[in-house]
């Protein structure tokens, strides 16, 4: 409640621990009404906002249609990938890596394969919203096991399938969109120890719980603060990953209130935001014309100027 959530995506649940975490969410300021998934499954949703579609696969893969306000809609999945075997333990011990690569695409790259095909990109259920993505994908990201962040990873460089096919249809990792350089901050959600900072002798940290996202066709989705939840005493063998998201219509830059004109009113508002920020990401998105992060006179002589010239 402290950070404020939106949607969580659970996994390693069942329905009674989702209607005890839900008891303890109503006892919260802006919680007194909750949406969650009816599934038997091990993984679960739970949402401040409408649920209005529910798609299934297997176990691995849950997702809902999520109706953000009367104008934005997304598509919401939450996974839970086979855990064994496992790339990181395997290589560690001296596995090879066309073996860790083989028993990837004969497990986790199929189910992930199945939940894209199934929930994501199935022509009948609205493939076209911006979709968040987030799991136990109990896989590494290819962004985090190149050749810059090699002594991380026994001397490896991996392309590992899973996050190797998201990213390559249309997916971006949220975390590394906000965190690109990986010796920065490197994001560790295996293990925080259970109990916390309690580790056996053969752990391997690493980064395997993941916040996809993937744009819409009418609505684009922008991460604006991404990062690794850690307390103490953690209730999880895994740490929580959070990513705080601007949902803005498509447009183009000057285009403000996003009637597709840009006029007077666009100049307006631009002026109001100024005067008296909103903080309002999408206004800043289409307002924002030297592209320095800051909305000033400069960016509202560029808009009178498109204007003129138009």
């Amino acid at each position: 409640f402290q950070l404020n959530i939106d949607v969580i995506g659970f996994q390693e649940t069942n329905p009674a621990s989702i209607n005890e975490i839900k008891s303890l969410l109503y006892t919260f300021d802006g919680y007194e009404q909750l949406y969650s998934t009816p599934t038997e499954s091990n993984i679960s949703i739970i949402s401040r906002f409408p649920i209005i579609d529910t798609y299934d696969y297997n176990l691995y893969g849950l997702g809902a249609d999520l109706l953000i306000s009367e104008s934005k809609m997304i598509k919401f999945v939450t996974s839970h990938l086979t855990a064994y075997p496992y790339g990181p333990y395997d290589l560690y011990e001296g596995v090879s890596v066309e073996e860790v690569i083989n028993n990837e695409l004969s497990t986790r790259y199929l189910e992930n394969l199945n939940i894209y095909n199934q929930i994501i990109n199935n022509p009948l259920n609205n493939p076209n919203l911006p979709t968040v993505y987030v799991g136990d994908h109990n896989t590494p990201s290819s962004l985090d096991w190149q050749n810059n962040n090699i002594n991380q990873n026994f001397g490896f460089e991996i392309d590992w399938p899973v996050s190797e096919f998201l990213l390559n249809n249309g997916f971006y990792d949220s975390f590394r969109e906000v965190y690109p350089n990986v010796n920065d901050n490197i994001g560790l959600t295996w293990s925080p120890g259970y109990p916390k900072d309690s580790f056996d002798s053969w752990d391997i940290h690493d980064r395997i719980d993941m916040i996809y996202y993937k744009q819409g066709d009418i609505q684009k989705l922008y991460p604006l603060e991404s990062y690794i939840y850690d307390c103490d005493p953690w209730p999880s063998d895994h740490r929580a990953v959070i990513t705080e998201f601007a949902i803005c219509q498509v447009g183009e830059i000057g285009d403000i209130n996003l009637d597709e004109t840009i006029n007077i009113f666009d100049v307006i508002l631009l002026v109001d935001e100024i005067l008296v920020s909103s903080n309002t990401y999408c206004i800043y998105l289409y307002g924002d014309f030297d592209y320095n992060q800051e909305l000033n006179v400069l960016d509202i002589i560029q808009l009178v100027t498109t204007i003129l010239n138009n």
